[in-house]
């Protein structure tokens, strides 16, 4: 699997993620799925719907995470939210008929929370990366939800990336493929 760079390696790594859970859990009967591209031009990475008459309705948006650390709340960005409701506000979307939801795969379980029903979380600013593919030089002050564990859905699943190589054979960490171009050494590797 080849990768311009960590936020789309980052970005599959998310979908990946909510395919295997999908494939264990039925968490989302009877709707359709679409991803967003790993490019990162969207607000959000998947969107569920189901078809009424041809008609799509029922939108949920997923924001999706996956973390190695466990930290006992997690948070959201207030930028996220927003986005998504500006987004749904263009396509002249009523606040019934779409959902928001936050997505958390960690060392612990999965998370879901339903951002429609956030509202009463404390809102807190934090110095942040300027994006997430920047390094940790580039700090700014962000507005975010500090988003408890125990408001979340919870399923007992737990994201191994190792699974993901298993799948995807090709899978390099950008690390070596970035060695590899440097060295030289592509020809040997057909799907660099």
């Amino acid at each position: 699997m080849l990768f311009t760079n960590d936020f789309e390696k980052k970005a599959f790594i998310e979908r990946a993620a909510f395919k295997s859970l999908l494939s264990l859990y039925n968490v989302f009967p009877g709707y359709e799925i679409m991803y967003t591209p790993v490019e990162g031009k969207q607000c959000y990475d998947v969107m569920l719907y189901k078809l009424n008459d041809g008609i799509m309705c029922d939108r949920v948006f997923i924001e999706i995470k996956v973390r190695d650390v466990v930290y006992s709340d997690y948070f959201l960005e207030t930028k996220k939210i927003n986005s998504i409701k500006k987004m749904c506000d263009d396509l002249f979307l009523t606040e019934d008929e779409y959902k928001i939801l936050y997505m958390n795969f960690t060392p612990q379980g999965t998370y879901i929370w339903n951002c429609n029903i956030i509202k009463d979380i404390k809102i807190t600013k934090q110095l942040m990366n300027k994006a997430t593919s920047n390094n940790t030089t580039d700090k700014v002050l962000k507005s975010k939800y500090d988003l408890p564990t125990d408001k979340a859905r919870k399923y007992n699943y737990t994201w191994d990336e190792q699974q993901l190589k298993k799948h995807y054979p090709t899978y390099l960490n950008k690390k070596v493929e970035d060695k590899i171009k440097k060295v030289g050494l592509e020809v040997f590797f057909d799907s660099l």
